[in-house]
């Protein structure tokens, strides 16, 4: 997989990590209020203070806001000035935003094999019906050029759900160029994966890899930096390290009582695992459309996801309440007292939270479960699988769920055969590859799901998109409008149904007051 990839999210650009964004401005340096955060206070005097001189003349497109050590970069991009996001104008500013951006940011984090450059919907705010279709298409287009041509990945992000089932339906048009350097076998198993999402069979079960395309720490990472406290002499972690990772975990909580060490080990541990941004992996789970989630994560990075896809997520056991749920199962960085880590952890775990084991494997009866981001090593996911095995009939269930696999590992697979599907994001053929290409593979095998898994017009009613549909799909949206302008307001119980139904096709309450009915079928609404 040697070129670039472009990522289409629906997200919040500013939460996200990737090496730089694209911050919309005009001649006169205008930002929007929703762009200065207190992670970038500063914007507005910083793009006042560093603008070249040609910016406002249009000659310059792009500059750096430089300033902002550690965190994504600013990029300062050009508007057209008379607001019109033709094709050409989209494409000029995508390239002059990667070109400055690349420039400036230099290798990227040790977490990701090459640059992540994220940037919004180009002109949506202003785009007319007539527009949108051709603005997103033009986007995609664009970022896919800079994605070939710079040898980097892309994420187009978008907050509109209308706009992300769009830009999934026009990727789904031609998966063969999307997603062609996954391969034929992992393109269909993504494909696969996606339908199965869609009808609400898929549930995710996320591993710390999923923390980590945000920098987050791996298990055997945590421990290292928990130790580095101590002040362990060379034999000291050399006799450390010979230990299993429970071992190792339970020492070093009784040598940070012995030392007092502040804030404490469980303390120390979410405050080691609460990074600031989500990675692609978290991004991308969190438009699943699926009930539940389960991770053995004690981070906050799906739920936030999840909140900035506008499908949020209460958590198990911290919380209750009704609609889409996470399971935490090794406990919560929110609360310390309940990470599970240590070898205690894990014996005193049945005792404690049968309940949890439960809903896991009545979910594993079920559903299909995706296994993202770790080794299906934990010895807690063994005990469950062999207990839903145990309680079923013999020849009964079948294959539980599939795992995605950074590496390959033949005799693995065979061990869960007959359990899982387990598919691995190594080359065809099995060869070794870098890791850190394996888990960018991984990420665009998500991304083609997720492509699938998107419900198909769920823009059917929404403002702005009604000259992207077919023409059959113009005259359903006009009998909807207009069965909507008819009853909305006095229609009852049952009409209330209904309309819950036309929102997930895109009504919005300002939509639905401005609806009139249609005197003629020339006459008629179409956006």
């Amino acid at each position: 997989m040697t070129s670039g990839h472009v990522f289409v999210l629906r997200a919040d650009l500013l939460h996200l990590q990737a090496d730089a964004w694209l911050l919309p401005t005009d001649a006169w340096l205008s930002v929007r209020d929703s762009w200065v955060t207190d992670t970038y206070p500063e914007l507005r005097d910083q793009a006042r203070l560093l603008a070249p001189a040609g910016f406002g003349d249009g000659s310059a497109l792009a500059f750096p806001l430089t300033g902002y050590q550690g965190l994504p970069l600013p990029v300062a991009t050009a508007v057209p000035s008379d607001n019109r996001w033709t094709p050409a104008a989209i494409k000029e500013r995508v390239h002059a935003f990667a070109d400055v951006a690349l420039r400036e940011i230099g290798p990227s984090k040790a977490y990701r094999p090459r640059p992540l450059l994220a940037l919004p919907f180009l002109g949506s705010a202003g785009g007319s019906a007539q527009d949108l279709t051709a603005q997103m298409t033009a986007l995609l287009n664009a970022t896919r050029e800079v994605a070939s041509r710079q040898q980097v990945d892309v994420a187009v992000v978008v907050r509109d759900h209308a706009a992300y089932t769009l830009a999934q339906r026009l990727r789904r048009s031609d998966p063969n160029s999307w997603w062609r350097r996954l391969g034929d076998e992992l393109r269909a198993k993504a494909e696969d994966l996606g339908v199965k999402a869609r009808a609400g069979r898929v549930v995710p079960f996320l591993g710390a890899g999923v923390s980590m395309s945000a920098g987050a720490p791996s298990w055997k990472e945590l421990l290292t930096d928990l130790a580095q406290r101590l002040g362990l002499s060379t034999t000291q972690t050399e006799q450390l390290e010979d230990l299993s990772l429970l071992d190792q975990a339970s020492l070093l909580e009784t040598l940070y009582m012995e030392q007092a060490i502040e804030p404490g080990f469980r303390k120390s541990i979410a405050d080691q695992v609460n990074v600031p941004r989500y990675g692609l992996a978290p991004a991308l789970l969190a438009s699943l459309p699926s009930e539940g989630a389960i991770t053995l994560n004690y981070d906050n990075l799906f739920e936030r996801a999840c909140e900035d896809a506008e499908a949020p997520r209460f958590v198990i056991p911290r919380q209750t309440g009704t609609g889409r749920w996470l399971l935490k199962l090794h406990g919560d960085a929110a609360d310390p007292r309940t990470i599970v880590l240590t070898r205690d952890d894990y014996l005193g775990f049945n005792a404690n939270r049968e309940a949890l084991s439960s809903l896991v494997k009545a979910h594993l009866m079920t559903h299909h479960l995706l296994f993202v981001g770790f080794g299906l090593g934990d010895d807690h996911f063994h005990e469950i699988v062999h207990a839903v095995r145990r309680a079923l009939p013999e020849g009964g269930r079948g294959v539980m769920g599939t795992a995605l696999m950074v590496g390959t590992n033949s005799l693995q697979t065979k061990a869960w055969e007959g359990r899982l599907a387990v598919v691995s994001m190594a080359d065809e053929g099995g060869r070794a590859v870098d890791l850190g290409e394996t888990g960018r593979r991984l990420e665009v095998f998500l991304d083609a799901m997720l492509a699938h898994a998107t419900q198909e017009h769920t823009y059917l009613l929404a403002d702005k998109y009604g000259a992207s549909l077919e023409a059959r799909d113009q005259e359903l949206r006009t009998d909807l409008l207009d069965l909507v302008a008819n009853h909305d307001g006095h229609g009852g119980p049952v009409w209330e149904r209904v309309r819950a139904a036309l929102e997930e096709f895109g009504l919005t309450e300002r939509r639905a007051s401005g609806v009139r009915p249609s005197q003629t079928r020339t006459g008629r609404l179409s956006g």
